[in-house]
Order: C-alpha cells, then structure tokens, then sequence
C-alpha cells in the first residue's frame, strides 16, 4: 500500500482492540482491567501508527452483569491526550490536525520500512487452530 494509506491518520478502538490490534472482538474487559491497560496501550497504538487514536468505550454496568470500565479516549500521533470522558455517559469532541500525522511521521522513519507481508506454507499446516476447524493453508 502506499504510505499515504497505511497505516491510516485515525483509527478507532473499543474494548479488546488495544490488546489485540490484528482483530477485534465483542468481548469487554472488566473495570479493573480497563484501568490497569486501557490507556497504556491505546497510547502504544497510537506512537506505533503515528496516527490519532479515537476510542469510544462503553461504561457502567451491562445486562448481565458485565462492568465496563469506560474512559472513552482522543489521543494524538504521540500518544498525548486530546480529550477523555470518565465513567459516566457523554460526549467527547477534539480537533485533529491531520498535518500532524504527516510531520510525526517524517520523524518515525520506521514507518516508511511498512512492507506487505505475506506467508505461504507447504502442505499441511502443523499448526492447530484454535477454533478446532480446518483451515486450508495453501490459499
């Protein structure tokens, strides 16, 4: 792709997205896991992709129990906070200057080294997914 495209200016997170950034799920952490990682690595994410980062989260308790720890979060291309909401319901509004996306990004050469990567194995897979279901390697 080229640099203009990737990896883009902002992105969104909610929830696993932080922990997980090559997938998202639906699952939600729990209060006391939101706080002890929730900002450290929605900041990692955005120094990583020298991108803003704009996480909307869910707070307070859910049907069935589930807590959520909240703290929805604007962050810029070095990690520094635009803006936070707390554990309460509202509405979290930043401007983002999308130049700074360019001009961190000249300082992060790194991310100029971005390649396409791709893996291709020969016969089967001696790897097990972890949902049990056969996966064809060879595509």
């Amino acid at each position: 792709m080229p640099q203009a495209a990737w990896p883009p200016a902002t992105t969104s997170s909610t929830c696993s997205t932080p922990r997980w950034p090559a997938r998202a799920s639906s699952w939600s952490p729990a209060r006391a896991t939101g706080a002890a990682h929730w900002h450290a690595l929605l900041r990692a994410r955005a120094i990583e992709n020298g991108a803003f980062v704009l996480a909307p989260a869910t707070c307070g308790d859910s049907p069935g129990g589930r807590a959520s720890y909240g703290h929805s979060l604007a962050l810029d291309p070095w990690g520094d906070t635009l803006g936070e909401l707390g554990d309460e319901p509202g509405c979290l509004t930043v401007p983002l200057d999308l130049a700074a996306v360019t001009r961190v990004r000249a300082e992060l050469p790194g991310l100029s080294h971005e390649r396409a990567f791709s893996l291709r194995l020969a016969g089967p897979s001696p790897l097990v997914p972890s949902d049990g279901m056969p996966h064809d390697t060879t595509a």
